[in-house]
């Protein structure tokens, strides 16, 4: 009996200190979001800037766009960084599964050793899913992972496909089967090891793991992100064989949800007005003003609440005010409120490193005419703008500012 009570305590011990070491990763991970964001920012405008300076052709342009490439490629990262923090809620919306495995696949392939050949066999068209594409890479690249590992130290491959299918019924309960029964689903085949009965039997119980450090995301985990979704996971192995994990995901009755910025449209936008920019990081601060005046407007940096009162108390006229979310000294909900006893009906868009729906519930009675996420490109920064202004935007009283800005596409 004291033999067993002991195993209890060591097992309720372990499981505690788990979930203390995860909830302080998930803390590390957003400070370094944050942070990563926040070069990223200057790494993306600088090189935007670059490019719109440079003719059409130049022999440079192949090596920044190269760089502004990896950049996004980094950004994508950093969001899936912030995803480990508990801060965080997930945001679903129909989108296509093939492209979420190719944007993983640019990741995935600096993570594989050389001797493990990584093969696709993308189906073209299938209907798209109802999920959060930064959870599903997740699952995708984490399946990938185990797969690798499985190969070990030997050649070997893994050959991810995808298709569109109606899964065995026995897989699917009645409950979360879609209209007409088809699912979209990503398989991740490897030609490792295999998985004997044992951990079979163990493989999608909490904290349970093989490897002799953690690493990744567990199988229970993306158990539930996979059960979160309302999908299936379908495993087929055999030890010495190899093993295919075959993930279903309901297949969505909307169009992919994705909007397609090129280089044209960026280089059509132009605008006037005074935009008074609010960041407490100097780069973000210059890049931004650098962007916004390239496209015609006047910006104005302010370091931090107390020089944004300032300006906005000095008479200077400003017709919209671009706020970071996360500032040292006065918050931003402090100049926010500040603003609008000076000013009620002053536009002002948020910035910020997480997600939208996130942001805008922490400020939901702030009348906020709009918001931007970091790292933003030069597009999306004077898109920002150009919504507040826009046909579909809410109407803006006129303000104390003789000044009113304008854009154009």
């Amino acid at each position: 009996m004291i033999q067993k009570n002991s195993a209890e305590h060591a097992s309720k011990t372990g499981r505690m200190h788990r979930s203390q070491m995860l909830e302080s990763l998930g803390a590390l991970a957003e400070s370094i979001a944050h942070d990563f964001n926040t070069l990223l920012v200057s790494i993306l405008g600088h090189t935007e800037l670059a490019l719109s300076h440079l003719p059409p052709g130049d022999p440079i342009r192949e090596h920044i766009e190269e760089i502004c490439s990896a950049a996004n490629s980094a950004a994508e990262l950093s969001n899936q960084m912030m995803m480990y923090s508990d801060n965080t809620t997930v945001e679903v919306k129909s989108t296509a599964l093939n492209k979420i495995i190719s944007d993983a696949g640019r990741l995935m392939a600096v993570s594989i050793p050389k001797h493990v050949r990584l093969n696709y066999a993308l189906t073209e068209p299938i209907p798209p899913i109802k999920a959060n594409p930064l959870q599903i890479q997740q699952v995708v690249m984490n399946l990938v992972a185990n797969a690798s590992e499985a190969v070990g130290q030997k050649s070997g491959s893994i050959t991810i496909c995808s298709g569109a299918a109606v899964p065995k019924s026995s897989l699917v309960p009645s409950h979360a089967k879609p209209a007409g029964g088809e699912y979209c689903y990503v398989k991740v085949t490897d030609t490792g090891c295999g998985i004997d009965s044992a951990t079979l039997e163990k493989i999608y119980e909490p904290h349970f793991t093989t490897k002799p450090t953690g690493h990744g995301l567990g199988m229970a985990a993306i158990a539930r992100i996979v059960g979160a979704h309302n999908g299936v996971i379908e495993l087929d192995t055999k030890p010495g064989s190899g093993t295919t994990f075959t993930v279903w995901f309901p297949c969505s009755q909307k169009s992919c949800e994705c909007v397609v910025e090129t280089p044209a449209k960026i280089q059509a936008v132009s605008g006037s007005g005074t935009v008074l920019v609010v960041d407490d990081e100097p780069n973000v601060l210059s890049v931004t003003q650098a962007m916004l005046q390239h496209q015609g407007f006047d910006a104005i940096p302010a370091e931090n609440g107390q020089q944004c009162i300032e300006i906005l108390t000095g008479g200077t006229p400003v017709d919209i005010i671009l706020l970071d979310m996360t500032l040292n000294g006065m918050t931003a909900r402090e100049i926010l409120q500040r603003t609008r006893q000076l000013y009620p009906n002053l536009p002002v868009v948020l910035c910020s490193g997480c997600e939208e729906h996130e942001a805008m519930k922490l400020f939901a009675n702030e009348d906020l005419a709009g918001f931007i996420k970091k790292p933003f490109s030069l597009h999306g920064i004077l898109t920002a703008l150009l919504k507040v202004l826009g046909p579909q935007a809410k109407p803006i009283a006129k303000t104390q500012n003789p000044k009113r800005i304008s854009a154009t596409i």
